[in-house]
């Protein structure tokens, strides 16, 4: 933390303070706050309570200088509805916080890597889309720079709950939620019927009766030590295919025009990669599907039609997949599963290595695609 105030200066330093009052990250901070929060100080000085909803819509915000541009939305979309149902609402009506840019100097590794630009990107081609393949979906709105959050919720709840102009929570932790998720109160995501017909005729132009096993690749300049090992994913596709099964690799989108070499012997299927209801139709529609370290496995957990093994080992060279974050998402029920996963969602701590692939395919054959 010095080390970054040398660096930025104190302004910096000021303004961090107060973001993590607003939005707490820290476990300390978190407890400090909501330490004040129960004598009702925040309720007098800082957030506005908000009386029951007299319709059927819950008002979610998603506060994006505070949560990231990715698949981790997928989450935050299945919290709100688990609040939602708790309140007895059917509805979500999303609204969207654009993050501000200050100064490039403010950047993060993350935004370092993907450029500003690829901001209201992901807004228009991942988070809303993501939330039109959720059940209680019913719109959005994006804020104006500047706008007063309060200014947009005349009456009725929100969520994160009590979320404000001076309080805005932050996306919990998947380990702080992980007993609600295991109540399994939630439907998910799932497949629009057109989505789900594209994918039915892409599926009789292969003029096969091989059951699809999707093989889902990470290449990504961010965090690239956890990135798919191609030629351990090559040999796994080949053996699936001696064992009468069709292969199908989906690029990452950031290097979708980039694997055609490599990959050239099998189906690399690249419209996903900028249609996310064909994703989610064509997850549907296979027999398993395989990820690692993927983000956008997120919607494929979520959704209970789809097969899955997701393989999510510790990577020392990475700032992310670390050890803590594997404990965080440690299986609840049994070394396979996680706590709200169907019986045919699998969770894997394995590195992609062939033996690896083989061996959990193997068992998971056994249980599900031998029948």
């Amino acid at each position: 933390m010095l080390r970054k105030i040398k660096q930025k200066g104190i302004i910096w330093f000021l303004k961090r303070v107060a973001l993590e009052f607003r939005s707490p990250y820290y476990p300390a901070s978190k407890k400090i706050v909501s330490f004040i929060r129960k004598f009702n100080f925040f309720s007098r000085h800082v957030t506005r309570v908000l009386p029951i909803s007299k319709n059927d819509t819950l008002y979610i915000f998603y506060d994006l200088n505070v949560e990231p541009h990715t698949f981790d939305f997928a989450y935050f979309l299945v919290d709100a509805e688990i609040f939602a149902k708790k309140k007895n609402i059917k509805k979500l009506f999303l609204w969207i916080i654009p993050k501000v840019i200050e100064s490039q100097a403010d950047d993060d590794d993350y935004t370092k890597a993907v450029g500003h630009h690829s901001f209201s990107w992901r807004i228009n081609n991942m988070l809303l889309p993501i939330s039109g393949l959720h059940s209680l979906y019913s719109g959005y709105g994006v804020l104006p720079k500047g706008a007063s959050i309060n200014s947009y919720v005349k009456e009725g709840l929100v969520y994160p709950e009590n979320f404000t102009d001076t309080y805005r929570p932050r996306l919990a932790e998947f380990i702080e939620r992980r007993d609600t998720y295991q109540s399994n109160l939630f439907l998910g995501f799932s497949a629009p019927p057109q989505g789900k017909k594209y994918i039915s005729e892409w599926v009789n132009s292969l003029n096969t009766d091989l059951s699809i096993i999707s093989i889902t690749l990470r290449q990504y300049g961010f965090d690239s030590s956890r990135n798919s090992n191609i030629q351990e994913w090559l040999k796994f596709a080949d053996w699936l295919k001696e064992r009468n099964y069709q292969p199908v690799f989906v690029p990452d989108t950031e290097s979708c025009w980039n694997l055609d070499g490599k990959l050239a012997q099998h189906i690399i299927f690249k419209e996903p990669c900028w249609n996310l209801g064909l994703r989610m139709a064509f997850y549907e529609e296979c027999a398993l599907n395989y990820f690692y370290s993927n983000g956008c496995a997120a919607i494929a957990v979520l959704n209970k039609n789809v097969a899955s093994i997701v393989m999510m080992p510790v990577i020392k060279e990475s700032k992310n997949a670390t050890e803590t974050m594997n404990t965080m998402h440690d299986p609840a029920y049994d070394s396979r599963r996680l706590a709200f996963a169907q019986q045919n969602q699998w969770w894997s701590k394995d590195i992609d290595t062939f033996e690896n692939l083989k061996n959990d395919f193997l068992a998971y054959e056994k249980l599900y695609l031998l029948k």
